[in-house]
């Protein structure tokens, strides 16, 4: 009966899109941790970097380990392809702030940082409250995520 009521609130498929968002970003993470790992690069909190934010105006300081992985192997290996434009970086911090969301926080969206960076998909959400994907963000994560790191590799020396 809980199962039933779970699934009938959309509590249940919200844990589901969380869920597999969390693997998403997981595999997303550990591809680049090896492909950095292979080609000698490594980061630190030194590497963040600032990129153009248009949705919200202004710059935005991207941190996130993956993100520097990516940026410093374009940088290190003269790599060119579409990963590397701060549009697509600001879609894929997007993206992991969800996972950030869902492990770090409870589900809630906790800080106005969060919010914005989620907006950069569009993901509409409310400081304090639970994060709620619709149906279809999971697909749409996972072809953003697949052609762009893609075109990374059929680009890579």
């Amino acid at each position: 009966d809980q199962l039933s009521q779970s699934i009938q609130s959309g509590e249940y498929g919200q844990l589901a899109l969380g869920l597999g968002v969390i693997q998403l970003c997981t595999a997303f993470e550990m591809f680049f941790d090896s492909v950095a790992s292979f080609h000698g690069v490594n980061v630190s909190s030194a590497d963040s970097f600032d990129v153009t934010h248009h949705s919200i105006g202004g710059t935005d300081k991207l941190g996130n380990k993956t993100l520097m992985q990516i940026r410093r192997l374009h940088l290190s290996l003269g790599v060119n392809s579409p990963m590397n434009s701060d549009e697509v970086l600001i879609k894929l911090a997007s993206i992991i702030e969800a996972r950030n969301c869902f492990t770090h926080a409870g589900g809630l969206v906790k800080k106005l940082k969060a919010k914005e960076r989620l907006w950069a998909y569009r993901i509409p959400s409310t400081v304090g409250q639970p994060l709620k994907l619709n149906d279809n963000h999971l697909d749409d994560f996972l072809h953003y995520m697949a052609i762009n790191t893609l075109s990374f590799v059929n680009n890579l020396p």
